[in-house]
């Protein structure tokens, strides 16, 4: 095992999450004006809604993959009957659907972004670079698929992936380790990720963090025009 790899697996998610906690914190502590969207559609609405509704649309369902694979332990899948074969198999349907949703939908907003003066000359490099970084990962996401197809009767990937997340969470050694075999693909798609959590905290992604449930729950209607 490189010294490389070990960074990246032993070292790296505790590096990013660290700069995701204490990032966050300090810009809501500092500057909780810059905490929102920054949405450009009154800007420009055309082809806005269906690209930003594939893109959250996608993104939304990716993540509740990714925590049901990652966060949630293997033997609790197995309880409710979900083995690392059949998880390697909604990978590979839902992941892949939610997957096409996502980058095509993200493609669209990056070619507005690209093509629409207004909207361009409003944006700033962070806004750029995210989009990007997240394009990135949406892509080698999808490069894993074929990958998952070949070993989708064994979730060996899947397992592996898992192992390597409960080590992580859990702060037990031998992180790095549990990924021996694992394509590289996988493993790429794994430091961009990481990647972005580190970034997201002095970006506009910082307010998907900003879940408006009191919104659900409040008493009285807002009224904005009379």
């Amino acid at each position: 095992m490189s010294g490389l790899h070990y960074f990246f697996f032993s070292f790296y998610p505790y590096l990013c999450l660290t700069v995701f906690v204490v990032g966050c914190w300090l810009r809501f502590d500092r500057d909780q004006y810059s905490w929102q969207a920054s949405s450009s559609q009154m800007l420009s609405k055309k082809k806005f809604r269906l690209a930003s509704n594939l893109f959250h649309l996608g993104v939304l369902g990716l993540l509740g993959g990714h925590v049901m694979g990652l966060v949630v332990p293997e033997w609790v899948n197995e309880v409710a009957g979900v083995s690392p074969a059949v998880h390697q198999h909604i990978e590979l349907i839902v992941g892949g659907s939610m997957g096409i949703a996502a980058i095509t939908g993200l493609s669209l907003l990056l070619f507005r972004r690209f093509t629409d003066l207004r909207v361009s000359r409003t944006g700033n490099v962070s806004d750029l670079a995210i989009a990007l970084l997240l394009w990135v990962t949406l892509l080698v996401g999808m490069a894993t698929l074929p990958y998952s197809f070949e070993t989708r009767d064994s979730g060996v990937y899947m397992h592996h992936l898992n192992a390597w997340a409960q080590h992580v969470l859990t702060f037990r050694a031998g992180a790095a380790a549990t990924l021996h075999g694992v394509p590289w693909v996988f493993q790429l798609h794994m430091v961009v990720g990481m990647t972005i959590f580190m970034v997201l905290p002095f970006t506009r992604l910082v307010h998907v963090l900003s879940v408006p449930v009191g919104y659900l729950f409040r008493r009285h209607y807002q009224i904005v025009r009379s």
